[in-house]
């Protein structure tokens, strides 16, 4: 694990990796709750264009004998149809929230990358 991170660290790692640079960002599912910031926002800045990877946060793992991967708050996630549209089309059900946000946002920058962080 060590030199992993070590590689990772290093300038060199994604160009030798994939020939490519990772400009990634991080997207807490619960700030548009405190913060007034959401996925739409991410279109006001040179940093949508550059993107490469975005990572949603957070999805839950349940406390059963099988654990299983959960949405941590459905509303926010894909219930809520009153936030701002990313590419002003109205969102389409059954996709409203975050995940319809990400939808149209990943249409408008089909390379990118969208992975969602675990957590209990």
């Amino acid at each position: 694990m060590t030199s992993l991170l070590t590689a990772c660290a290093s300038q060199s790692f994604p160009q030798a990796h994939n020939q490519s640079k990772v400009f990634g960002g991080y997207f807490e599912e619960s700030g548009i709750g405190y913060a007034p910031y959401n996925i739409a926002d991410l279109l006001k800045n040179a940093a949508a264009d550059e993107l490469t990877h975005l990572i949603y946060a957070f999805g839950n793992v349940t406390a059963t004998a099988s654990p299983t991967c959960a949405i941590a708050d459905p509303s926010t996630a894909y219930q809520d149809s009153t936030l701002p549209s990313v590419s002003g089309k109205p969102y389409t059900a059954p996709l409203y929230g975050n995940f319809g946000a990400i939808q149209q946002f990943k249409e408008l920058h089909p390379n990118l990358k969208v992975l969602i962080s675990l957590g209990r």
